[in-house]
C-alpha cells in the first residue's frame, strides 16, 4: 500500500470537511493526517485542506475521482508521499533525550527547534520532508524515547 498526499482547493462552506471524510470512510480508508484552512489562497470563499493517507494506485485514483465531482472541490493536486518535493511534515514531540542528544541524533534535512526541556523531557518542533521525518520518529519511538507527538503534513 502506498502513502499519498491530496492538496484540495476548497469552496468554504459549512459541511465541505463532512463530505471529504465521509468519502474516505464510506471506502474503508483512513486519514492519518488532516489540515484544513479557510481563506488562505486567493479565490472567491476559498480554503485549503491538505489530507494524507495510505491506499492502493487504483483506491487513490477512485478517490481522486470522487472528490472531483464535489461542488466545493475547485482543484486537486496529489502527490506521492515520498516524492512530494514542496511538501514538508512538522511534529511537535514529547522525548526523554536531552535537547543535545536529540538534535545530534538528527538526519541532514531534518530540522528542530527546542520548545523547552525541563523535567525529564524535551519539547521538540521537528521539520522535514514527510518520509524522513517519519523515520525520524519511528527511530525516536524505537529507542523509547518518544512519549507523545502531533504531526500534521503541509504542501504549497
Amino acid at each position: 500500500m502506498d502513502k499519498w498526499i491530496f492538496q484540495l482547493k476548497l469552496r468554504n462552506r459549512s459541511g465541505v470537511l463532512l463530505s471529504l471524510t465521509s468519502l474516505f470512510a464510506d471506502r474503508g480508508i483512513s486519514i492519518e493526517s488532516l489540515t484544513a484552512h479557510a481563506g488562505v489562497w486567493p479565490g472567491p470563499a476559498c480554503g485549503t485542506a491538505i489530507l494524507t493517507f495510505a491506499a492502493s494506485p487504483a483506491k487513490k485514483d477512485h478517490l481522486a475521482r470522487l472528490l472531483g465531482r464535489l461542488a466545493a472541490v475547485q482543484e486537486l493536486t496529489e502527490y506521492r508521499y515520498e516524492d512530494a518535493a514542496h511538501a514538508r511534515k512538522s511534529a511537535l514531540a514529547r522525548v526523554t533525550l536531552g535537547a543535545d542528544e536529540l538534535t545530534s541524533g538528527l538526519p541532514p534535512g531534518v530540522l528542530c527547534d527546542i520548545v523547552s526541556a525541563e523535567g525529564g523531557y524535551t519539547l521538540a518542533l521537528l521539520l522535514g520532508p514527510p518520509h524522513l521525518l517519519d523515520t525520524t520518529l519511528d527511530g525516536l519511538a524505537a529507542r523509547g524515547a518518544l512519549l507523545e507527538v502531533d504531526s500534521t503534513v503541509i504542501v504549497v
